[in-house]
């Protein structure tokens, strides 16, 4: 502090009271003096540019005293203390300094300063006559509520600004008005006097007070006792600052406080405020249900002893990494009950960006840690099978890149990790059927399954084009597995090897063949010998046949036929193999070859509960065509037909004229035939699931002797089926027949 000698003091003289204002909302130049100051203290306007620059106008002594008073004013309170004020000539003047804040809208707008010379007491009155003057200024133009009462609580002067913060026309119409009219609570005027007698003031007292018009205002008041020089008291004065909008703003901010708590409190996530000790400031309903103890016993408590009952921070605790570093920090810890948390750490910083606490939200993960365990305990299982199943499997993407495969796809393919690479480089970018060349043929099939999902099944498929095991047959079924979105992700493919297999039932077949050809000629004589004599014995009259043949003759006939009709079918196919089929075509009445068929099968469609509904479209020609080699080839159907119907099903056989060609169809209820299974049934002996799951009776040879017989003639046969849907049968004969080639 700077030091000077004991100062000379100037006589008053004719000095007067000096006024200076300051205002908050200007730039560099917002000091406002009394000419008569810069006379008197030699400086220029310009050297003033803040309140504290004033104090270069006192003496070292009092320039504290001036430092106080401003940070006062600053914050709305008034103040008044001598000081010296240094003159030109190295003297000193005896002054009285008085800070008043000026307020606007609950803002400081300026501070209102007088210097008042200290004169001797011959100037006293007229020191006197100049404060009251400078004080009805202030009290006038301050933007605050000013009053006066009487000790006994009568008002008797307000300043314009309390007349219309009250809603009042005039001062004296204010002061008309009994104070307890005023007050909402009027208990408090009592409670007020009784108070400021005993404390000599009132300090930042808050209520509620009503306007002329009713409406509720709440008011801030300080209030005091006023004295005279000799220390007498001379009335209560006070000040009324309005705060009823800033209430209404803290109320909202309570209301969105406690929305904000609602919300918190409703989360199932633990949350609680930390300062930077680690003790707890306020934490929400989950946190508090997660140590089963109400707030007020969490409350200045530190994190790592409740939840933990350690003394110390927790290693790697992420409430004290976000502290230290000021960054977010996510952690997972089990605390001592066995349960797991996932917890994220979040710093709080004040207005000038220090850390001031965190923000710990955790979230209760047991289960879930507990699913993720059972899940990799699956999946390592899971592994297990797959990685040793005997099975080929490969896992690839939609695309077709390949993802996975176990050791049993590269034993069978003889392919290393690296062979697996290049041969994935070299056809990456391609679909899968245009990788795997055999796989070309059932490319529809394949692209909608990687459409829409599902699994596919090709039961027998021969590898081709491939350069490796080409020439072996091969089982594949495919599996896909879709993302979270419903879309094909992954295709699982599973490849076993039937070659030995197909070997086998080649082998099994052709014996089955030859076995079949050899017994269907030992059975046709006998067979032809016992239709002969049944011919025989029908040629007699009625009278002369037994009884008991009459009952049975109809059940013999019909089982001779459907023996000699399986001879036939069994001795059609050998030849077929061996030297050849040969027709014996002539011109044709088809639909009269349909109707003979079915008054043939009716007596069989009866016994089976089955109806034959024949349709004829439009009217035919006669054709060219072997009418006793398509009478076996529609006999076969009519047969497979009536044994797949269920009781009470219908047969259902039409004929109609195509452009080129004559169409038979006949079509039934029965269980259906898989996709998968359909084309493999035109081989010989083979026969359709449903069938050997029920038992019924036949050879695997109708199929593929009907498409014998209708091929020899230049047509084809087609297939439709579906599971549960029934069967359908076509047969398209060409209505000009080309001539054929012995097969």
């Amino acid at each position: 502090m700077e030091q000077e000698n004991t100062p000379e003091i100037a006589q008053v003289g004719s000095f007067r009271a000096m006024f200076y204002s300051y205002s908050l909302s200007g730039a560099d130049g917002n000091f406002s003096l009394d000419p008569e100051l810069l006379k008197l203290t030699g400086f220029q306007a310009s050297f003033f540019k803040t309140p504290h620059s004033l104090s270069q106008i006192f003496h070292p002594e009092d320039r504290p005293s001036l430092e106080e008073a401003l940070s006062k004013a600053m914050k709305g309170e008034k103040s008044a203390f001598e000081v010296r004020i240094r003159l030109p000539q190295g003297t000193y003047l005896k002054a009285e300094n008085i800070l008043i804040p000026i307020l606007e809208n609950e803002n400081i707008k300026r501070i209102e300063g007088a210097l008042v010379p200290i004169s001797e007491e011959k100037q006293g009155k007229k020191r006197e006559r100049s404060l009251k003057m400078d004080f009805q200024s202030l009290f006038q133009h301050v933007p605050v509520g000013v009053f006066q009462t009487t000790f006994d609580g009568k008002l008797i002067r307000a300043n314009p600004a309390l007349v219309k913060m009250l809603g009042y026309s005039s001062e004296e119409e204010l002061i008309s008005v009994p104070v307890e009219n005023h007050y909402v609570n009027p208990g408090y005027r009592a409670k007020w006097l009784k108070e400021i007698r005993n404390l000599k003031e009132v300090r930042n007292a808050e209520l509620k007070l009503k306007r002329k018009d009713g409406a509720i205002i709440t008011v801030l008041e300080d209030s005091y006792i006023v004295r005279s020089p000799q220390g007498d008291p001379l009335f209560i004065e006070g000040i009324l600052v309005d705060i009823t909008e800033l209430k209404k703003i803290q109320e909202a901010l309570w209301r969105s406080e406690e929305e904000k708590r609602l919300i918190l409190d409703s989360v199932e996530e633990s949350v609680s405020l930390h300062d930077r000790d680690h003790r707890i400031i306020w934490a929400n309903r989950a946190a508090l249900q997660s140590l089963n103890l109400p707030l007020e016993k969490v409350v200045g408590r530190v994190c790592y002893e409740l939840w933990y009952g350690s003394s110390q921070p927790c290693e790697g605790c992420p409430v004290t990494t976000a502290l230290e570093t000021g960054e977010y920090k996510y952690a997972e810890a089990r605390s001592p009950d066995g349960r797991v948390w996932l917890t994220r750490a979040v710093p709080v910083r004040n207005e000038k960006g220090e850390v001031i606490g965190v923000v710990d939200s955790s979230l209760d993960i047991t289960r879930l840690k507990r699913a993720e365990a059972a899940l990799q305990e699956s999946q390592n299982f899971l592994e297990a099978i797959v990685s040793n199943s005997p099975v080929a499997i490969s896992v690839r993407k939609a695309t077709g890149d390949l993802l996975f495969v176990n050791e049993a796809w590269k034993k069978f393919w003889r392919l290393t990790d690296a062979q697996i690479r290049e041969l994935e480089g070299k056809t990456k970018g391609l679909k899968l059927t245009e990788r795997i060349s055999y796989l070309k043929e059932f490319a529809p099939k394949i692209e909608q399954m990687l459409q829409e999902g599902g699994k596919l099944w090709i039961p027998e498929v021969q590898v081709t084009g491939t350069g490796l095991r080409d020439g072996s047959w091969i089982s594949i079924h495919f599996y896909t597995l879709k993302d979270n979105e419903g879309k094909v992700d992954r295709l699982v493919t599973m490849t076993q090897d039937i070659t030995l297999q197909k070997m086998a039932d080649e082998e099994i077949r052709k014996a089955k063949e030859d076995f079949l050809y050899s017994v269907s000629h030992e059975l046709k004589t006998p067979v032809l010998a016992l239709l002969s004599a049944l011919e025989i014995i029908r040629s007699f009259p009625l009278e002369e046949r037994p009884q008991r043949f009459l009952e049975y003759e109809a059940i013999w006939k019909r089982n001779l036929d459907r023996l000699m009709a399986l001879i036939e079918n069994l001795l059609d196919s050998q030849k077929s193999r061996t030297r050849g089929l040969s027709l014996n075509c002539k011109p044709t009445d088809l639909e009269a070859l349909l109707k003979e068929l079915v008054l043939d099968f009716k007596p069989n469609a009866h016994a089976k509960g089955v109806k034959i509904h024949l349709k004829v479209k439009n009217e035919l020609t006669q054709i060219e065509l072997d009418p006793e080699a398509i009478r076996k080839a529609i006999s076969n159907l009519l047969s497979n037909a009536i044994k797949f119907s269920p009781h009470g099903g219908v047969v259902e056989i039409s004929l109609q004229r195509k452009e080129k060609y004559a169409e038979i169809s006949v079509k039934d209820r029965g269980p259906g035939i898989s996709p998968e299974e359909q084309q493999a049934l035109f081989n010989p002996f083979r026969r359709a699931r449903s069938a050997e799951e029920k038992a019924v009776p036949g050879t695997g040879l109708g199929l593929y002797v009907t498409k014998l017989l209708v091929e020899k003639h230049g047509g084809e046969v087609l297939l439709r089926s579906a599971p549960d849907k029934g069967t359908t049968v076509i047969m398209r004969l060409p209505l000009k027949r080309a001539r054929s080639i012995i097969f």
